[in-house]
């Protein structure tokens, strides 16, 4: 069966590489936001790459689990995968909380976004030389109004639907930390990137749930 897969913001295809996983994987890249324009209507183009005419599962880490979870709403995958996202805003912790409700991230030129990805590779749980390398190279791919238009999204992001998931989720994820999130099977140590870090745990898990 295929597996469509959507890479963190800062990221693509690159960051599922270590995962070996019992499916043919399919990673859908990012597109240029259009201008004004919403979440649910950016999903609908990213799933132009999806073939609906048989059954599919489809995945997403981190700001792509959340698209992923728009795409779950219309196109009723098989299967979905969620790799260190949220749920819904109940599990952002409270400072993001904060700043998105105030939106004090307005104030933040897009080009420090991607600054700051290009430079938070520990904050990210991303750790050895060439990890690191790789994950700098993927964040210099992405344009910087993309950093900016996603953070907007996120901020308002209404949450998931309705639908059956696995969840799997680092307890050492610094960014989403794993106190607030709900319903996940936990990665001892794994940061947010933790596919780059622990690929085989990972593997291990949606594997076994491509085939339950």
């Amino acid at each position: 069966m295929k597996l469509y897969l959507i890479s963190g913001l800062g990221a693509d295809g690159r960051v599922f590489e270590r995962l070996k996983l019992n499916a043919d994987v399919i990673h859908i890249p990012w597109k240029m936001p259009l201008d004004n324009e919403s979440l649910s209507s950016y999903v609908q183009r990213l799933s132009s790459k999806i073939d609906t005419s048989e059954d599919f599962c489809l995945g997403g880490l981190s700001f792509g689990g959340m698209c992923a979870q728009e795409m779950a709403k219309h196109l009723k995958p098989k299967k979905l995968i969620l790799i260190s996202t949220a749920k819904g805003r109940d599990e952002f912790p409270l400072f993001v909380r904060f700043a998105f409700k105030i939106g004090i991230y307005k104030l933040v030129p897009n080009i420090v976004y991607k600054r700051f990805a290009f430079s938070a590779s520990r904050l990210m749980g991303v750790f050895g030389k060439n990890a690191t390398v790789n994950f700098k190279l993927m964040v210099v791919g992405i344009d910087k109004q993309l950093f900016g238009w996603s953070i907007d999204k996120m901020a308002n992001w209404g949450g998931a639907g309705d639908f059956p998931y696995f969840h799997v989720h680092g307890t050492a994820d610094k960014l989403l930390p794993a106190r607030c999130i709900k319903n996940a099977t936990l990665i001892k140590g794994g940061g947010h990137l933790m596919v780059l870090n622990s690929p085989k745990e990972i593997s291990d898990l949606i594997n076994r749930y491509l085939e339950s």
